[in-house]
């Protein structure tokens, strides 16, 4: 990839920029006060992506736990699996201080991967599937281009 491409939607923001490797740089904000602002920055290799990314799980709130079962989703859903937040408590333990930040990294990779063998440097602020998935939208139209070019 030569060029920079970026997703924006309100104060929320995805882009990619060239570089040589994998790196992906995230800030999360949440407003639960357990959670709040983190920051994540790392280079993704293989070691560190099954060391430091793969076991970062998704995170939910008791508060609506209810009312995704009755929907049909989380169903598969657990403190194995999922972090759970109550109003003042944590109910998972934790795998990092930061695994939010982490699981947001690994929401990229897999959003991403739709495009194919991604390279760049990914920085996000707020970022989530919607956003991941545009980028990767162009990232694959930009890559066909320039194979219709080439």
């Amino acid at each position: 990839m030569t060029e920079a491409l970026a997703v924006r939607a309100q104060d929320k923001f995805i882009t990619i920029l060239p570089y040589d490797g994998l790196r992906i740089t995230f800030t999360s904000v949440n407003p639960h006060p357990l959670i709040g602002v983190q920051f994540g920055d790392y280079e993704i290799t293989p070691e560190v992506f099954v060391r430091e990314i793969a076991p970062a799980r998704t995170i939910g709130f008791m508060h609506e736990v209810e009312a995704l079962k009755a929907k049909g989703l989380a169903l598969g859903g657990s403190l194995e699996n999922a972090v759970v937040y109550d109003y003042d408590k944590i109910l998972t333990p934790l795998r990092f201080s930061d695994e939010l930040v982490r699981h947001k990294i690994l929401d990229i990779i897999g959003d991403l991967a739709l495009a194919g063998n991604v390279r760049g440097h990914v920085i996000a602020v707020k970022s989530g599937h919607a956003l991941n998935t545009a980028l990767a939208k162009q990232l694959s139209a930009s890559i066909y281009a320039k194979r219709q070019l080439g």
